[in-house]
């Protein structure tokens, strides 16, 4: 009969044992020379967390052992100048051991799993030379991919050779909250993130949703952050607005945890600084004064040109006085069409803003419009609305109102502007293309407009451009059909999708476009007036007979209608009684003290009217919304020629004159 102590004491042995092969760890590695110590880590995603220290002693044998379990994840063993890698893909016992040869590391008694991730490690440190190309490289990856799945399952070493395999899927990597614990999981992720980064915003922001969604519970912040970082650091314009994305959905809603309380201050501030003026908003309003005191609204700004220049400065700012003298050249240059210059001081001294602004602020250039404000009480919060905590500060905003450049130099500046206006001239040899035919039917013209804009509605950025140039392009065509097709295409794409341009500005003067342009057509009948003369008598529109009539509206207190009647008044002499031709100048303002001064001022010896009823007569029959305008109408009343200038008026003399002489 055995002795009961040693009975007992042999349970006791057994289940101790087996309690460690079940929770604790022990790893073994022989290095074959004495070194001082080792150290065992766990590659976290974020950082290199120290596990357990071993020493080697003379006989060059470290042993890591603790009756903890290890977390599954990525393992390294740093000893002297050398380290290896290794995986724990399951939390239960884990014995491994190792033998270090040479520089390569042996893999003696273990898992599979570590045996062909030795071996791997080996390869990658010089067996790749002997391989003639990148393609044998990705048929071994491919290859041992295949082997580790059969052989282990889906282990760590699984899902970072299948990364590295043509069978890679990033989503599946971060369904697998291991990843936690590994530094090839984070390096993947930044790596899609990394391609992420070079699409638009909002493919950006999907893609980001997407990795999010597709992460296990404990990665999501993981993931999300490493976002953030991403976007937040990002030198690509436009990425602002997929950091602030990530901030509000995940970390302010407090929908995922931020373990560095700082980091959520940080993002705070992020998102109040920029996300009132990422591109693709609506510039935020500013209505600042200038320095005569009269307030210039942005808004109303943006509407006088192609595109706006929104530029924050001070006067001690080295980077400005850099900056300033370039983007002044940049718009020195420019040719191709109007633009808006709206520099806003952000000092609070005068008297310095008005030199400043005298000594550099100042073109020859026609194209540019210029506007130099201040806000000295910070009263519009323009620091929070455009992120303005340090200058300079340079915003290009489009003709809508919207942000389509921010955090610019003068030197991407005109880079963006040039882009800008070659993608108008490559749509305008588009349009040059689609209508080159010699019969302009409306039939035609309606069919093309309707063909660009309907191949282009799927992509709602496209078919926002290409009708805005459209219109323009049809706008100011000298051609009678494609004016029409303008109006066609606002009545039909424009005007109905209002709520895609977000400019009530725009679609309200689209509107009046189309109006003016239906008021008295070109071959259609103008309308009568019925007004009075200086003296109070009536003269109707219709009763005044002769072979051609021209129709001036005017004001007497208009400085550009001034120089037109001047030339009218030329033109009378030159062209009236050869042609036949009678003036009917109209007045459309309400004094008529004023009008009857200036008719004796300027010596008008032609049909002077004007509403004496002071009704909205002409207003309701004439689309009159600026002055001068000149309409030519034939001997039946019949409009030939309308909204036209006094050069342009005088070029269609000279053809009638030729006409009438070959006749």
């Amino acid at each position: 009969m055995k002795n009961p102590k040693s009975l007992l004491f042999t349970l006791f042995l057994f289940v101790s044992v087996s309690a460690y092969s079940k929770d604790g760890y022990k790893i073994t590695v022989n290095t074959g020379v004495a070194a001082d110590s080792a150290i065992l880590e766990l590659l976290d995603w974020n950082d290199r967390i120290r596990i357990d220290s071993a020493d080697a002693g003379k006989n060059g044998i470290l042993v890591f052992k603790g009756k903890n379990s290890l977390l599954p994840g990525e393992y390294s063993v740093k000893y002297g100048n050398g380290s290896f890698e290794f995986f724990v893909s399951e939390e239960n016992g884990v014995k491994e051991n190792f033998i270090v040869e040479s520089d390569k590391v042996l893999h003696e008694k273990g898992t599979l799993e570590n045996k062909y991730f030795t071996e791997f490690q080996n390869f990658l440190k010089d067996g790749w030379k002997s391989l003639s190309s990148p393609g044998q490289m990705q048929s071994l990856i491919d290859s041992l991919y295949y082997k580790s799945i059969e052989d282990t399952g889906l282990s760590l070493l699984s899902q970072f050779l299948k990364m590295s395999s043509t069978k890679g899927n990033i989503y599946d990597l971060v369904s697998d909250g291991r990843m936690e614990h590994t530094r090839f999981g984070r390096s993947y992720v930044l790596e899609h993130l990394g391609d992420l980064e070079y699409n638009s915003a909002k493919k950006a922001i999907s893609g980001v949703d997407t990795l999010i969604r597709s992460s296990a519970e404990n990665l999501k912040p993981l993931v999300a952050e490493a976002a953030f970082d991403l976007f937040y650091n990002s030198k690509i314009m436009g990425q602002e607005a997929v950091a602030c994305h990530i901030a509000e959905k995940y970390f302010l809603n407090d929908s995922l945890s931020l373990a560095d309380g700082q980091k959520r201050y940080l993002m705070q501030n992020y998102v109040m600084f920029n996300n009132s003026s990422l591109i693709g908003k609506k510039a935020p309003e500013l209505n600042l004064e200038d320095t005569s005191g009269m307030r210039i609204s942005l808004t109303d700004f943006t509407g006088g040109g192609e595109f706006t220049i929104l530029y924050f400065y001070t006067d001690d700012c080295l980077n400005c006085a850099e900056q300033t003298p370039l983007i002044v050249d940049v718009m020195d240059g420019n040719d191709r069409n109007m633009l808006n210059f709206y520099s806003v001081y952000t000092g609070l001294d005068r008297e310095k803003w008005k030199k400043y602004v005298n000594d550099n602020f100042f073109s020859y250039n026609p194209f540019v419009n210029w506007a130099n404000v201040w806000d000295p009480e910070a009263e519009s919060s323009y620091h929070i609305l455009y992120g303005v905590v340090s200058t300079p500060k340079l915003f290009l905003i489009d003709r809508h109102g919207v942000i389509v450049g921010r955090e610019l130099d003068a030197s991407a500046l005109k880079q963006l502007l040039d882009n800008f206006g070659a993608e108008r001239e490559e749509l305008h040899r588009l349009f040059d293309f689609c209508f080159a035919t010699d019969s302009l039917s409306m039939e035609f013209v309606e069919m093309t407009v309707d063909t660009l804009c309907g191949k282009s509605r799927k992509n709602i950025g496209l078919y926002k451009r290409i009708a805005d140039e459209l219109y323009l392009y049809l706008a100011n065509s000298e051609y009678y059909q494609l004016q029409q097709g303008s109006v066609y295409l606002a009545e039909h794409y424009i005007m109905p999708d209002s709520a895609l341009w977000d400019d009530a500005r725009y679609i309200s003067q689209l509107e009046e476009a189309v109006k003016a342009f239906n008021m008295n057509r070109l071959g259609e009948t103008a309308a009568n007036l019925q007004l009075v003369n200086e003296g109070g008598s009536p003269v109707a529109l219709w009763d005044i007979r002769s072979n051609f009539k021209v129709l001036y509206f005017y004001k007497p207190n208009c400085g550009i209608c001034s120089e037109t009647t001047r030339k009218l008044n030329e033109l009378k002499a030159r062209y009236g009684d050869r042609l036949d031709c009678a003036f009917i100048a109209v007045n459309t303002a309400q004094r008529k003290e004023e009008w009857l001064k200036y008719i004796i001022e300027n010596d008008l010896e032609w049909i002077n009217l004007w509403d004496d009823t002071k009704s909205n007569v002409i207003f309701a029959n004439y689309f009159l919304k600026d002055v001068p305008q000149i309409y030519l109408l034939d001997r039946n009343n019949v409009v030939m020629a309308k909204n036209i200038t006094s050069d342009d008026l005088e070029m269609l003399f000279k053809t009638l004159e030729r006409n009438t002489i070959e006749q």
